[in-house]
């Protein structure tokens, strides 16, 4: 498997660290978070906390925010990207209920605090990080895939050198292309981001981040 190196693992970052990456890389003042939230027990399943702007701070338009964080891509990570044409749709696990919760649950900030589990997949079934058997169920009705800005939010603050990220793939399962109808797809290749729709046979296997509602 193509996976980070050994000697530079991913590792989630301290939320103020987050913050201040997404602050310096977007160039946006964005304003506070709720410290008090990431105190919560993390949920089972969840890898640690993230954070992620609301859309609404950066752009009067959810497609001109993710603009803004594929602009951030292409001045700090070789970036290439298509353009903007896709849109939500519902999965069996994701509801916009879920994730609007979070949001009331965090009302009044700027920058959300996500519980998520994040994976790279290489599409044979393995993922870095590796999985880590939890004991307990998760609770389906508490958990949401991540969407596109979600995704590219974590991995802006995360990616540094990107040559030891080669041939892996972080897809973004609740939205879909108007153009062909497949979900979106960040992979690192070769030093660089793309973003872009890839067609994958039924033998692959690709982990969608997801969140969840504590």
């Amino acid at each position: 498997m193509n996976e980070p190196n050994r000697n530079n693992p991913f590792k989630i970052k301290p939320l103020k660290e987050q913050i201040e990456i997404l602050r310096n890389r977007i160039h946006a003042d964005l304003g506070k978070n709720d410290k008090k939230f990431q105190r919560r027990p993390l949920p089972l399943g969840a890898d640690g906390w993230f954070a992620v702007p609301r859309w609404q701070a950066l752009s009067s338009s959810k497609g001109g925010a993710t603009g803004r964080l594929f602009l951030a891509f292409r001045d700090n990570l070789r970036c290439a990207h298509c353009a903007l044409d896709f849109k939500h749709r519902e999965n069996d696990i994701c509801t916009d209920a879920v994730f609007e919760e979070l949001c009331r649950q965090q009302e009044g900030n700027e920058v959300l605090v996500v519980p998520a589990r994040y994976r790279f997949s290489n599409g044979s079934g393995s993922t870095y990080p590796p999985r880590k058997k939890k004991k307990g169920n998760i609770d389906q009705k508490s958990v949401f895939f991540l969407d596109t800005f979600s995704v590219g939010a974590i991995l802006l603050t995360h990616l540094t050198n990107l040559g030891d990220y080669r041939g892996l793939i972080v897809p973004c399962s609740n939205e879909v292309f108007t153009s062909n109808g497949h979900s979106p797809n960040f992979q690192i290749l070769d030093g660089y981001v793309s973003f872009g729709s890839v067609w994958f046979d039924s033998s692959t296997f690709h982990e969608s981040p997801i969140g969840f509602l504590p």
